[in-house]
């Protein structure tokens, strides 16, 4: 019997409540954004003797690029080592939680990394000649910021507008095969974009001698601050993470390094190009954070997971032992009954109790849920149960009383449907008490008697006179079926019910054979029915078949 779960609102709004960052990391980007300027303000001196050096990198005579300073190899290695880690992060975040937005993000993050890489590496002749050092280096430092702020848009705007799930398929390895090659091709494509750029004699002047210097840079100074305002916000509010926050929180140094590069450099390697550069690693450094801070709350979590399972296996053992191994021998009967738990504890139980030498009690019953509280419900009930049954056999004052005693205990939380059966194997007789359980009796002439239920469900109302439904007398071939309703309602992939229907064709097609034997005819087709579908709430059968 199952309980409600969780809307997709209230998964989100419990998400949110873990997705924020540290308050100390939150004012520690700021801090870090605020350096340039705060060395500005105490150093000044400093700021005019590294523009007056960035002079001395150019030939001024011919303009060639002398050397590299080693502050722009260690800015753009660090941006890249950062943007590489991200990736492979990523994939690691991915095979975990199967989320693709933090797959998407990443892999833009690390196809502008691999341009700083490559950019490096040819400003510095290790990988090739550049022909043109002057405009080669703003002009792949604005392509670099042109890719990562669009592929940052493009990659999250279909999971903002769209409702597109985060979550992928079940297909961990295709999805990770997918993003190495996509991740693969974006390597070559970085190369061929600096190769081309390296080789080209005359490249396109991007700072220019005017007010705004860098007019390029402007154009993404605006980009970053409309994703800043309108996509980043949205996307954490849709999909809360830490990763998600440290995405939002990174427009931050993203806004700062262009407002360097778009109003205060004026030349490569002047104090505001550093100063941009420097932030553009710590844009970088905050959803890496947030994806580090991420993997170890899911490596947590997954301890934890761990440890419940292991606990909800040996809490499993110890429901199953309380079911019957074996039927009891019934002169003239032929018993038998198996519960499958959908999850890995149940709500569902059955059991034989030995009441006197003439009757025998037969009961299933099911607890409201299928989870911990309801199998612990369930063996409270069967501990109450076959403790009353050993000094009252009028199954009326016997039901009584333990409903008394489940409205005690479940305080409103659960309640549980029961169907008791005290057979009189002498006389071949059956006393019910149908307490929002109904059974089925077959009788030998196809004939059919739906036994409906005496009461509501038990746990509910304080009761103390629950009536019992009228003395049966069994015949030969006649088949008592008693069931939970996850049985009927199993659902099959066209999100079918298994129904009541096909359960008394099955009955009536082996009528003749054991109870053991309609028990699995009815398994067999209820496997057939569902296919791949899992069980969405435990199931129990009983039958019950008067043999001569």
């Amino acid at each position: 019997m199952n309980q409600p779960d969780l809307s997709s609102t209230d998964t989100i709004k419990w998400e949110a409540r873990f997705a924020q960052l540290p308050s100390v990391i939150v004012w520690g980007v700021i801090l870090f954004c605020l350096i340039p300027a705060m060395m500005g303000l105490l150093y000044p001196d400093f700021i005019k003797g590294v523009d007056a050096l960035a002079v001395d990198y150019f030939d001024p005579d011919t303009g060639a690029l002398l050397q590299v300073p080693q502050s722009y190899v260690l800015f753009e290695w660090s941006a890249f080592c950062i943007a590489l880690f991200t990736a492979i992060l990523s994939l690691v975040h991915y095979k975990l939680k199967q989320d693709l937005t933090t797959a998407i993000i990443c892999i833009a993050i690390f196809f502008s990394g691999m341009l700083d890489g490559f950019q490096v590496l040819a400003a510095t002749g290790i990988t090739l000649v550049v022909k043109d050092p002057g405009d080669f280096i703003p002009l792949i430092w604005t392509i670099s910021r042109f890719f990562n702020v669009g592929f940052l848009i493009a990659g999250i705007a279909p999971f903002v507008w769209n409702k597109i799930g985060r979550y992928g398929s079940s297909k961990a390895n295709a999805g990770t095969f997918y993003m190495m090659v996509v991740a693969t091709l974006f390597i070559l494509m970085a190369y061929t974009i600096v190769d081309i750029a390296a080789g080209t004699e005359k490249l396109p002047q991007t700072v220019f001698d005017r007010p705004i210097p860098r007019p390029w840079d402007m154009v993404l100074l605006v980009l970053y601050l409309g994703a800043g305002a309108l996509i980043f916000p949205r996307f954490h509010r849709m999909h809360p993470s830490l990763f998600s926050h440290g995405l939002l929180l990174s427009v931050i140094p993203h806004i700062a390094a262009q407002t360097y590069a778009s109003l205060g450099s004026r030349y490569i390697f002047d104090y505001n190009f550093n100063a941009a550069h420097y932030l553009k690693i710590v844009a970088y450094a905050v959803p890496l954070t947030g994806l580090i801070l991420d993997y170890i709350r899911v490596y947590k979590v997954e301890v934890v997971l761990q440890s419940t399972k292991e606990k909800l296996k040996v809490a499993r053992r110890v429901q199953q032992a309380l079911l019957p191994t074996n039927s009891p021998d019934l002169p003239g009967f032929d018993l038998h009954g198996m519960s499958v738990a959908a999850d890995a504890v149940g709500g569902d139980y059955f059991d034989y109790i030995h009441m006197d030498d003439e009757n025998i009690g037969i009961v299933v019953a099911d607890v409201s849920g299928h989870e911990l509280g309801a199998a612990i419900l369930m063996a409270k009930t069967r501990a109450y149960l076959r403790a009353l049954a050993q000094y009252i056999s009028d199954v009326g004052t016997l039901i009584s009383k333990l409903n008394h005693f489940l409205v005690e205990d479940v305080v409103n939380r659960w309640f549980v449907t029961m169907f008791f059966v005290r057979l009189n194997i002498k006389q071949s007789a059956m006393t019910f008490s149908a307490n929002g359980h109904q059974a089925y009796l077959f009788r030998n002439k196809n004939e059919l008697e739906v036994l409906d239920c005496t009461s509501p469900p038990l746990g509910v109302i304080d009761d103390q006179n629950i009536p019992c439904g009228p003395e049966l007398t069994l015949k030969d071939n006649d088949i008592l079926l008693i069931l939970t309703d996850g049985v009927t309602e199993a659902i099959n992939p066209e999100g079918e019910y298994l129904g009541m229907e096909r359960l008394k064709k099955i009955v009536r097609q082996h009528q003749d054979e054991s109870a053991e034997e309609i028990i699995n005819h009815i398994l067999e087709m209820l496997n057939q029915f569902r296919k791949e579908t899992p069980l969405t709430d435990d199931i129990t059968v009983v039958v019950l078949k008067k043999t001569g």
